[in-house]
């Protein structure tokens, strides 16, 4: 591991005019709290409010614009491609958007996932040189950012039940790499979800996390049938397959909330992202589990979330629910173990649920992962205590935090208090092998491309010849 490590720290010190300090917009939290910690204090005002009185029964129950179906998603990309271009022509339109430590039922066993594939040539698309921040709206104001052509965008979205299931039936892309393992990172999607993929390819990333919608507000529009068709014609050109990809969810959900105000819009937010992604034709959805806010117990929050959840799986009809694993930091559920097996637990469907495990987060929460000792005991207690049979992703990001600090402070690769040996770790682990592993590190927006590019082929150097 030595000689790997110094190789690697080689590659390290190669990419340091590429990664810079500066935090990407879409994970920086603030220098002591995360997104969700920050908005307590703002729950707890509203919990105080005459609005927040009514029931808990009116408060959890989903509008039925949100609870409204969709088309369901595949597990392998070869259903869809004249159905959907045929919404796209059409001018109809769909609706828019116990604490018991009982034993955990395992999901039915999956398949084994396809070999994917990435890309051995650069896409047709401009490389991208820096994050299109114009606020014209003048189309040709993104030039600088890879984009998808979409045309028809005033159409609407395939009435449920109107097109089969699965990302389409595009032809894949020629593609001759082998992946060692499935490494991206948290890819923009400005200019619209379509060019997700694009960008992600850019990088010779094999796998990719993503928002379907902005993190920061309730509302969105919802996607037409042109956005969705290119979004799965492009997963197909650069030979993306759905468990490939992991979206993220929006840091104003508490799926946990004990405020009825900030549970019913939580609940509904957490059902219109996992129907997003199953009209994307994706197959899972990562979020923060949430935070009692120092209003509830822990147990009360964590039923609180497996409701929510069992009311998305509910209102979808293939995508796992993933909880990403957290800090431990003040109200905030996730820090724990036992936190996960209890969310699971509780919830109704076992083939639904997954987890995400935080390599920054594991490590504020007191999980050291540096040493083969430390890494096989932590590695141990997540198997026996959740379950590898419940690992749907991980997020690779070094922390700035010492062990234990219970701070969410993402560094680059080899450059936080986890180091190389961690991570070398993590990518010799057959466990992960068809897992995707998303990057949520630190790299300046103006050279986000170069920057990713050498954290992926960091990693992928670390994976040792037969592995």
């Amino acid at each position: 591991m030595q000689s790997l490590t110094r190789r690697s720290a080689r590659l390290l010190a190669s990419s340091a005019t590429a990664i810079h300090a500066a935090p990407a917009t879409h994970n920086t939290p603030s220098k002591s709290e995360s997104p969700l910690v920050q908005s307590t204090r703002a729950e707890s005002r509203v919990a105080s409010s005459p609005r927040s009185k009514r029931t808990h029964s009116q408060a959890t129950e989903p509008s039925a614009a949100a609870a409204a179906a969709v088309p369901s998603p595949s597990h392998s990309i070869a259903a869809e491609a004249q159905s959907t271009e045929q919404a796209a022509s059409s001018s109809s339109s769909a609706p828019s958007s116990r604490s018991k430590r009982a034993r955990i039922q395992e999901p039915a066993e999956q398949g084994s996932a396809p070999t994917p594939t990435t890309a051995a040539a650069k896409p047709t698309v401009a490389r991208r040189a820096r994050t299109n921040k114009s606020t014209s709206n003048d189309s040709s104001s993104n030039s600088t950012i890879a984009s998808v052509k979409v045309e028809a965008a005033d159409q609407a979205i395939p009435a449920a039940g109107s097109s089969p299931s699965g990302i389409g039936s595009l032809p894949l892309s020629t593609l001759s790499t082998t992946v060692s393992r499935l490494v991206g990172y948290h890819v923009s999607t400005a200019g619209g979800v379509q060019n997700a993929p694009v960008n992600a390819a850019l990088v010779g990333a094999t796998a990719f996390a993503m928002d379907t919608r902005s993190k920061r507000k309730w509302d969105s529009p919802p996607y037409t049938a042109a956005t969705i068709q290119a979004f799965r014609k492009a997963c197909c050109e650069h030979g993306y397959q759905p468990h490939q990809i992991l979206p993220h969810g929006s840091y104003l959900i508490n799926a946990g909330s004990p405020v009825p105000e900030i549970l019913a819009k939580s609940r509904a937010a957490l059902i219109e992202e996992v129907q997003r992604c199953e009209q994307l034709g994706l197959s899972q959805y990562n979020f923060h589990p949430g935070s009692t806010v120092g209003l509830c117990t822990t147990e009360k929050c964590i039923e609180t979330i497996a409701e929510s959840i069992d009311l998305a799986v509910g209102a979808s009809k293939a995508v796992t629910v993933v909880v990403e694993s957290m800090t431990g930091s003040g109200n905030v559920i996730g820090g724990k173990f036992e936190h996960l097996r209890d969310i699971i637990a509780h919830v109704k469907d076992k083939t639904r649920i997954g987890v995400c495990l935080d390599t920054c987060h594991m490590f504020a929460a007191g999980f050291d992962l540096r040493t083969r000792a430390e890494y096989d005991k932590v590695m141990n207690d997540f198997d026996r205590i959740v379950g590898f049979q419940y690992l749907r992703g991980l997020h690779l990001n070094d922390s700035k935090g010492e062990l234990g600090c219970n701070r969410d402070r993402h560094e680059n690769i080899g450059k936080g208090k986890l180091g190389l040996s961690a991570f070398e770790l993590i990518m010799n682990d057959e466990r992960f092998r068809n897992i995707p592993m998303i990057l949520e590190t630190p790299v300046s927006a103006e050279v986000e491309s170069d920057g990713y590019k050498k954290e992926i082929e960091l990693l992928q150097s670390m994976v040792r010849t037969g592995k």
